[in-house]
């Protein structure tokens, strides 16, 4: 009975895991997720993720305490942006599952596509005292200089505003409404970027605005 207790420990204990449907190229400054399988259903489990670049630091990433599965899928941050497309590598260490230490380790490579991005250069929060009448221009600034890149404008329901794409500059009125508005800049290689900028009512109260008024005193 020691021996067999024994056998179940040290199996526990190498529990193997690999990458499944592997991920072959991902976007910078963007998520992504590595699936792993394990050998035998678990119910917790703690990976250490190291990038090759040095990017994202002491990752870590905890699935559970939850049903057990063979499946997990690890959300992982986004690798640092480069100018061109570069091969990397995520290496996987499980550092506890079910509970015991884990020494396994498994090392992804995948290419990492340089990412569009783009930044509203003028105020990010438009504040309107009348929203019946209103207009306000933002202009919006690339980065990275990504050949072939595409700007285009959308509300809060990501519904394109007409005559926006391809547009660096935009003019919100009325007519368009308040609410929140974003960018949306789009590569060659597909990697796209957003910034947002939201026009809020300022309910302004007419009796407490500056009238420029002077006040001569002799």
């Amino acid at each position: 009975k020691l021996i067999i207790l024994f056998y179940l420990v040290l199996l526990i204990n190498n529990i193997d895991f690999w990458v499944i449907e592997p991920v072959t190229q991902v976007c910078a400054l963007s998520d992504f997720t590595i699936t792993v399988e394990t050998s035998i259903p678990v119910n917790y489990a703690v990976f250490n993720i190291v990038y090759s670049d040095g990017s994202n630091p002491d990752t870590q990433i905890t699935y559970g305490p939850g049903p057990y599965t063979n499946v997990i899928p690890l959300t992982l941050p986004g690798f640092e942006n480069e100018v061109d497309a570069v091969g990397k590598s995520v290496t996987i260490s499980g550092a506890s599952i079910n509970g015991c230490t884990n020494n396994n380790i498994v090392v992804h490579n995948l290419m990492v596509l340089p990412a569009p991005v783009v930044n509203i250069t003028s105020s990010k929060l438009i504040t309107v005292c009348d929203p019946s009448n209103f207009s306000h221009t933002v202009t919006a600034n690339m980065q990275m200089n990504l050949t072939n890149t595409n700007l285009a404008w959308y509300d809060d329901t990501s519904t394109l505003i007409p005559g926006s794409t391809g547009m660096q500059t935009i003019t919100i009125t009325n007519t368009h409404g308040l609410g929140e508005y974003y960018v949306e800049a789009t590569a060659e290689n597909g990697c796209t970027a957003r910034d947002y900028f939201e026009i809020v009512n300022g309910n302004c109260n007419p009796s407490c605005q500056s009238h420029n008024n002077s006040i001569t005193i002799t």
